[in-house]
């Protein structure tokens, strides 16, 4: 007769890997992760209720004319936590390049409390057509303050409440040229203004390095908010299989910013174990000079519109970012992290860069070990993955993550919205239109 305690053994073995697989398939997605906001962001959208129980004046401003991802990301919280009862929107751009207009009218959809967006030019002529606002959403804060100094000035005395976003932390140091700080030292007097940044490395060197050249007063004083500029846009399905690895280079190709030397030297190493990757250069600007050996593996594509521009991305196998400064990881957030999850493609990120983009995690970028380069990272991807098939479900679980960090975080940009459309000093008495239609 066969002992029991043998008997249970097959049970136990079958025990323990069972909790070794799930042990495996909840590390391989990334469930154990350390707890972030960002990535729990779930729950009901926010809904803005003004206090007044009129409905607001809000202005969505952008007078630089080269903010359109940010601005569309600040429209699709504002259509998802307001209507007609709680507040009406007054959109004056500058520009509205690439064709974001088709982007921007899906966000707004049948919502009637969105009024048609005024060139930025005629604010001061608008501006007693549409009264005191509420509420100032300045996309272009640093520049709109100096270009429309005189209704800013107006709006101080009227007490609005200004929304002022941080493109430049550095640039906001008390003796800085720029002049950002002394310009909005009187709305910080008198708490009328809560400074926005794009990323929280951005947001903690405004706080820590220019912040602390204020006055102790205006330092006390500071109120600051993270907003993430995503949005809704349309994506493609992957080819099965992939007959080009697509890397994406997105954005001005200014070479301050891109270090296409560094890029260009480590592609022509793997072109020739890699003849499926492919890097194509997504946007605007003077192209950079291609060396004859690698031009076959570099395509430009240029001023496409942002439908084709999130499509054509979303159906690559990466975006490459290639800082050609440590200032995309210290002073300003680039466009190409917020394009990652917006196309639902991987971004290749070092922990140097998800330490700075805190709301990606490393399950939803191709990780690029320490020491290594964005193309390093690629190479060691594809050449290491046993299979094309294997690699493409990497591909699809990211892009699965991706899509869905972009709902959690308009879900919590709405929230974070709602805050800032609740600092309202007061109400005025103006008529509000209550039929308006969008037209563009």
């Amino acid at each position: 007769m066969i002992p029991r305690r043998f008997l249970r053994l097959p049970v136990i073995a079958c025990f323990l890997a069972l909790c070794g697989i799930v042990l495996y398939t909840i590390h391989s997605t990334g469930h154990i992760d350390k707890l972030n906001l960002y990535r729990y962001t779930t729950g009901n959208k926010a809904v803005y209720r003004p206090a007044s129980g009129k409905p607001s004046k809000v202005i969505l401003l952008e007078s630089g004319g080269s903010h359109e991802e940010v601005t569309t990301a600040f429209l699709t919280s504002l259509v998802e936590t307001t209507s007609k009862s709680s507040a009406f929107i007054y959109p004056f751009f500058k520009l509205v390049r690439f064709q974001m207009g088709p982007i921007m009218k899906s966000t707004i959809g049948n919502h009637t409390n969105v009024a048609k967006y005024v060139h930025s030019n005629k604010l001061k002529e608008y501006k007693t057509r549409v009264g005191r606002p509420d509420v100032v959403l300045s996309i272009t804060c640093e520049h709109d303050s100096k270009e429309h100094s005189a209704v800013f000035n107006e709006w101080l005395a009227q007490g609005v409440s200004l929304v002022c976003v941080v493109h430049h932390a550095d640039r906001w140091l008390a003796n800085s040229d720029y002049g950002h700080y002394e310009r909005l030292s009187p709305w910080i007097e008198k708490n009328q203004v809560t400074f926005v940044t794009l990323s929280e490395h951005v947001n903690q060197n405004l706080k820590n390095e220019s912040a602390a050249t204020w006055s102790p007063e205006h330092q006390e004083k500071l109120r600051t908010k993270v907003f993430t500029p995503v949005f809704r846009a349309p994506t493609r399905p992957h080819k099965s299989p992939m007959p080009v690895l697509g890397l994406n280079l997105q954005g001005d190709f200014d070479s301050k910013r891109r270090d296409y030397k560094l890029l260009f030297s480590q592609l022509a190493k793997i072109v020739d174990s890699m003849s499926s990757v492919k890097m194509y250069l997504v946007g605007h600007g003077i192209p950079p000079e291609v060396p004859e050996q690698i031009k076959s593996k570099v395509e430009f594509m240029t001023d496409l519109s942002f439908t084709d521009f999130y499509g054509h991305m979303s159906e690559g196998l990466a975006i490459v970012p290639a800082f050609a400064s440590n200032d995309y990881y210290s002073k300003k957030a680039s466009s190409s992290v917020p394009a990652s999850i917006i196309a639902g493609v991987p971004l290749v990120g070092s922990q140097k860069l998800l330490d700075a983009y805190t709301y990606l995690s490393e399950n939803e970028v191709w990780f690029a070990e320490e020491g290594e380069t964005d193309i390093d990272a690629i190479h060691r991807l594809v050449t290491e993955t046993p299979s094309p098939e294997v690699l493409e479900q990497q591909l699809r679980f990211r892009q699965r993550k991706l899509l869905d960090k972009r709902e959690s975080l308009i879900r919590l940009n709405g929230r974070i919205m709602v805050d800032l459309l609740q600092h309202v000093l007061s109400t005025d008495e103006s008529y509000y239109r209550m039929e308006w239609q969008w037209e563009w």
